[in-house]
């Protein structure tokens, strides 16, 4: 019965410190998700500024054809192909990162909170097997009481 209050009393402990953990953690969740956002917005403003520079570039370029100097306009409209490009693909990079971040950070928290549930998981298992333990003795106790009751067997 000692046994039982004290694993119930570390329970009980373990579990508050749980509960404001997870507290922090709903304000950390709605970091992530704010976050989450802002890379997929990156990365979709990087994806369509790439695919808006490739049209404008084949515009460009076909309309370089019409004009006297079509090599030094294919090479204005490749730089500022280039430019563009190289823009948008650093945005999704720069959402891809914000991504990586928010998901090792996920990835560690769960690591953390597995660590600060590990003893409560255990007192419970403990106090799981503490009971299993008294009720077997009782059960024991009453077969042997009932063994003693009822003497020349089944």
């Amino acid at each position: 019965m000692e046994y039982r209050s004290a694993a119930l009393a570390a329970l009980l402990t373990l579990a508050g410190s749980t509960l404001s953990a997870a507290e922090g953690a709903d304000v950390q969740r709605d970091s992530w998700e704010t976050r989450l956002e802002r890379a997929a917005a990156l990365q979709t403003e990087g994806k369509a500024r790439r695919d808006a520079a490739d049209r404008l570039y084949a515009e460009e370029d076909k309309a370089c054809y019409s004009k006297i100097l079509v090599n030094r306009c294919r090479d204005e409209a490749r730089k500022r192909h280039v430019s563009e490009h190289r823009e948008g693909k650093r945005l999704e990079s720069e959402g891809k990162a914000i991504e990586l971040q928010v998901k090792k950070e996920q990835r560690e928290a769960g690591e953390r909170q597995a660590e600060r549930e590990a003893p409560i998981q255990a007192a419970e298992r403990e106090a799981r097997a503490a009971e299993r333990a008294a009720d077997q003795a009782r059960q024991d106790a009453d077969r042997t009481h009932d063994r003693q009751g009822h003497p020349g067997g089944d």
